[in-house]
């Protein structure tokens, strides 16, 4: 059952190629949108008990470098991330292979926890345990980058 689950959300994740070039187009302004979106990171946290895909999906498309000065979007998003990656270890990984996402600046975040309640160790061990994903990898790499 929890492979189906899995197969189901890459399925969901993954850009449907018979897309026209405007709908691309609206889906990369719907994208656009959500860049800093406090509100996303709101619903998120409302739902982090069981969050459906679309709102961790909707959540990763915040991230942007515009946010940077953006100080309780960044320290919002920067938790619920670190969150995600506790609760949910496995959807968050399967949606990080969105092309969509900015994978870069989100690995960034996860070698850069602004709080200490998270324990490395624990989190490491949690991503490896997921069967799926060559992003798992590039997970442990930035987590093994927080000093």
């Amino acid at each position: 059952m929890k492979t189906l689950l899995t197969i189901l959300i890459i399925i969901l994740a993954l850009p449907n190629e018979s897309f026209s070039q405007d709908n691309k187009f609206q889906i990369t302004e719907y994208h656009d949108s959500l860049r800093c979106n406090i509100n996303i990171l709101g619903k998120l946290y409302d739902t982090m008990d069981n969050p459906e895909s679309k709102d961790i999906l909707n959540f990763l498309f915040t991230f942007d470098e515009s946010c940077n000065n953006h100080i309780e979007y960044s320290q919002f998003s920067n938790e619920l991330l670190f969150e995600l990656l506790v609760e949910h270890t496995e959807s968050l990984i399967v949606l990080l292979s969105n092309e969509n996402i900015n994978i870069d600046l989100i690995l960034k975040e996860l070698s850069t926890p602004i709080n200490d309640k998270f324990k490395i160790e624990y989190l490491l061990k949690k991503v490896e345990n997921i069967d799926i994903c060559i992003i798992k990898n590039k997970v442990k790499e930035a987590l093994l980058e927080i000093p």
